[in-house]
């Protein structure tokens, strides 16, 4: 992923793996919010329906970023939540 986005963009790299910084004008404010929803798409577009259930209610590429790292390195480590569940088998009854 890291190779894939920085061909892209390092810019948009960057938004996924650093804090947001204050920004320093509304521009600079609106290229980062811009940024970063290229990134969460980018991110989105690469995931399995796992996956995206662990980053759907994430609000940032690094926050997504950040839970996908932690998942993979066990993604065993966590049962699944009765929310998870309940959605699960919400889209299994459409399908």
């Amino acid at each position: 992923m890291k190779f894939f986005v920085n061909f892209i963009d390092k810019k948009i790299w960057n938004v996924i793996t650093n804090r947001y910084l204050t920004p320093i004008s509304e521009t600079v404010s609106f290229e980062r919010e811009h940024l970063d929803c290229v990134a969460m798409n980018i991110i989105i577009s690469a995931l399995d329906s796992n996956e995206l259930l662990k980053v759907s209610k994430c609000i940032s590429a690094e926050e997504m970023w950040n839970i996908l790292k932690d998942w993979h390195k066990n993604p065993r480590s966590d049962l699944m939540d009765q929310e998870e569940y309940l959605l699960i088998q919400s889209l299994l009854k459409t399908s």
